[in-house]
């Protein structure tokens, strides 16, 4: 009887580290604020135009990549 109650017990325990770890780990991906983080999404929002980028001298630096063991990218301008 008291292995039974140990093995719950545990169980328990460990059901509620991982959901104190799935929120901890949360919290911390949100993303940050402050003064320069909103400087530069202020500054940068207008780049969410193709046209407005090339017109500004970007250009195609590498096309979307993916792979199935990475994932996908992005198209990049510099």
């Amino acid at each position: 009887m008291k292995h039974n109650r140990f093995v719950q017990l545990s169980w328990v325990l460990l059901a509620l580290m991982t959901l104190a770890s799935a929120a901890w780990t949360q919290a911390r991906a949100t993303a940050p604020s402050g003064t320069i983080v909103e400087t530069l999404r202020q500054d940068l929002v207008r780049f969410q135009k193709l046209e407005v980028a090339k017109e500004e001298g970007y250009g195609l630096f590498h096309g979307c990549m993916s792979s199935p063991q990475s994932g996908a990218m992005g198209v990049h301008f510099v």
